[in-house]
C-alpha cells in the first residue's frame, strides 16, 4: 500500500529540490459496514470520452484486513469481513441496468433484487458472473457481447478462448461487514426502528392498495354510465295559463283589501274602476257645447233677477236691514 518514489521518480520537495519519498495510504481502523468502489468508470484520455471498464477483478466471500491495518492500529477486534451486497452494472457507459444481490441474513441464501422481481441465486451467480472479463457462452446470450472470430485478431496477438464472450455485466461495488458486528447489522428491524415519516408513507399505501384490490374485486357488481345534459334557452317571457292569471288577480284583489287606504284612494279606485268599465265617449267640440246651452236656454227661460230689501225699525230707533238677492233662473 506504500509505494518508493527513488531516482528519476523522486519527490520534489519545494526548497529542498528532489527527494526520496514514500507515498501511499494508511489504514488505522475498518468501519462495521466496508463499502468497496471498483471504479468501472473512467475518463480515457485517447478517446476522450468516459468508458466502462469490463476487465476481470475477482472478489472473495471472506477477506481479512488486518495486514493492511498501520502497525499501530487497534488490533482487540477481528478484521475479517464477509461479503453481504454486490451492486451490479449490466451495460456501457451510455446505459444499462442495474440490480443488486444481498444476503440478508448471517446464513441464509443470496438474493437478487432485480426491480420488482426477487428471487434466490447461487454463489456462483453472485461471484463468477460477475467478475467480468471473457467467460463461456451463456444460453441466450444474457450478460455478453460476442468476441470477433481468430480470422479477425492481429498477428502476435492471443487469440481468445473459443465460444468466450465478452461480459458487459460486472460487479461495480462490494458491501462487506465486520464478522463480529453481523449480528448487530443485520438484526431484525422493528417498528421503533423505522422513521415516523415512512411508518405514515407505507401505512398510506397498504390503505390504497387495500382500496384498489377491494374496487377490483367489486367492479362487476357495479355499470358505469355516461349521461349527457342538454341545456336550452329559455324565452324572456312566457305566457300565463288562464289559472295563473286568476291567481294573480286574486292575490292582488287580496293584496288593496289587506292595505289600509284613504278616501282619496278609493275614490281614485272607483273613478278608475269606472273609466275603465264605462263605454268611451267622443270629445266634445266648442261649437256642439254652444248649441246645447242655446237650446236649453230656449227650452227654459230664465226668469229675471229680482231683489227684495227689507226695513224694519225697532222701538229704540235703530234700524236693520235684510237683502234677499236671487241670481240665476227659476223653475216654472
Amino acid at each position: 500500500m506504500v509505494e518508493t518514489l527513488e531516482g528519476e521518480n523522486r519527490y520534489n520537495a519545494e526548497g529542498f529540490g528532489l527527494q526520496d519519498a514514500k507515498k501511499g495510504v494508511i489504514f488505522e481502523e475498518f468501519p462495521p459496514v466496508l463499502h468497496l468502489q471498483l471504479k468501472r468508470f473512467e475518463y480515457d484520455m485517447h478517446r476522450d470520452q468516459n468508458v466502462k471498464i469490463n476487465d476481470r477483478h475477482e472478489f472473495p466471500l471472506e477477506i481479512d484486513l488486518e495486514p493492511y491495518l498501520d502497525a499501530k492500529a487497534d488490533r482487540s477486534e477481528s478484521h475479517l469481513y464477509k461479503l453481504h451486497g454486490v451492486l451490479v452494472h449490466s451495460g456501457d457507459v451510455h446505459g444499462g441496468h442495474y440490480f443488486v444481490l444481498i444476503k440478508p441474513q448471517a446464513d441464509g441464501r443470496w438474493l437478487r433484487f432485480d426491480d420488482d422481481r426477487v428471487v434466490p441465486v447461487t454463489d456462483r451467480e453472485v461471484l463468477e458472473d460477475n467478475f467480468g472479463g471473457e467467460g463461456p457462452l451463456a444460453p441466450a446470450n444474457g450478460g455478453y457481447n460476442v468476441v470477433p472470430p481468430a480470422a479477425n485478431v492481429q498477428p502476435g496477438v492471443k487469440p481468445p478462448v473459443k465460444g468466450a464472450m465478452k461480459r458487459f455485466t460486472n460487479a461495480y461495488m462490494l458491501v462487506y461487514v465486520r464478522a463480529t458486528r453481523v449480528g448487530e447489522v443485520l438484526k431484525a428491524i422493528t417498528t421503533e426502528d423505522v422513521p415516523e415519516h415512512l411508518r405514515t408513507r407505507l401505512e398510506r399505501e397498504r390503505r390504497d392498495a387495500e382500496q384498489r384490490k377491494r374496487e377490483r374485486d367489486e367492479q362487476h357488481l357495479y355499470l358505469t354510465a355516461k349521461v349527457r345534459l342538454l341545456f336550452l334557452p329559455l324565452p324572456l317571457s312566457l305566457p300565463l295559463s288562464r289559472s295563473k292569471a286568476v291567481d294573480a288577480d286574486a292575490h292582488r284583489s287580496s293584496a288593496r283589501r289587506s292595505s289600509p287606504r284613504t278616501r282619496s284612494d278609493s275614490t281614485r279606485a272607483s273613478t278608475s274602476r269606472r273609466s275603465t268599465t264605462a263605454p268611451s265617449r267622443r270629445p266634445t267640440s266648442r261649437r256642439t257645447a254652444s248649441r246645447r246651452r242655446s237650446s236649453t236656454s230656449t227650452s227654459a227661460p230664465r226668469s229675471p233677477r229680482t231683489t227684495t230689501s227689507t226695513r224694519t225699525t225697532s222701538g229704540s230707533g235703530s234700524s236693520s236691514t235684510a237683502r234677499t238677492r236671487r241670481c240665476g233662473p227659476t223653475r216654472p
